[in-house]
């Protein structure tokens, strides 16, 4: 009995480490997509880059976690002004949970990328749900 729950753990240990690296592959190209898309300062690149820190950190991964974690402090030392300015435009909507900026142009709220990622969690959260019946 003890063998077949050695080998229970083991396999459930490689397929947690496999779905951390397919995590891990996913914030690496969400970063490199937000840090392309968005201005050196924006909330949401920080926020990507420490929950990439965060995983890397949960895998073991400490050195690559930390270097993450000090460059995001680096630069928010070198300019803090210009992480406000980058954030200046960004609205948080508690009741819904999503964030929308405003277009500096015609003061219209701009949250196509907010409604494609509520849309994206919805189906992903449904998919889900579908796999638990």
């Amino acid at each position: 009995i003890r063998a077949q729950k050695e080998r229970q753990d083991r396999a459930a240990a490689e397929q947690a480490f496999q779905w951390y690296q397919e995590a891990q592959e996913l914030y690496e190209k969400t970063l490199q997509v937000r840090q392309a898309l968005l201005p050196e300062g924006h909330a949401d690149r920080y926020a990507t880059q420490h929950s990439l820190a965060e995983l890397l950190h949960a895998m073991g991964k400490n050195q690559e976690a930390k270097a993450l974690r000090d460059e995001i402090i680096n630069l928010y030392d070198d300019d803090p002004a210009a992480t406000s300015e980058a954030n200046k435009d960004v609205v948080i909507d508690t009741s819904t949970a999503t964030t929308t900026s405003k277009d500096s142009d015609s003061g219209n709220d701009n949250d196509d990328a907010a409604a494609a990622s509520s849309s994206e969690s919805a189906a992903t959260t449904g998919a889900a749900n579908d796999e638990k019946e």
